[in-house]
């Protein structure tokens, strides 16, 4: 993966094992399954990671970013059979840090 974020990678070692394939208590193990929507049927379909929407800041508190995921979610890049994952919460301007 290119330019591979915090996020990502944490999310990456949370969920995948060392072979790519979900770990087992996200399909077995009642608490962490949920609705049980995680199983066999990943090996079948596409997993999506959406990371970050940014609205301008002038459209912001207009519901845009919540229609604009829906747009996606509905639209023919989106398989009904595919995952999408959407990490919750205010975008934060990363700062770089010096060499």
């Amino acid at each position: 993966m290119d330019d591979v974020t915090a996020e990502l990678y944490q999310f990456a070692l949370k969920f995948f094992d060392n072979n790519g394939m979900p770990k087992p208590e996200f399909m077995v193990n009642d608490y962490h399954k949920g609705p049980g929507c995680f199983g066999a049927e990943l090996n079948e379909s596409g997993l999506i990671y959406v990371e970050k929407v940014k609205v301008k800041r002038e459209y912001r508190n207009q519901g845009l970013g919540g229609w604009a995921l829906r747009q996606f979610f509905y639209s023919d890049q989106v398989n009904d059979s595919d995952f999408i994952v959407v990490w919750p919460g205010p975008y934060r301007r990363r700062v770089p840090t010096s060499p």
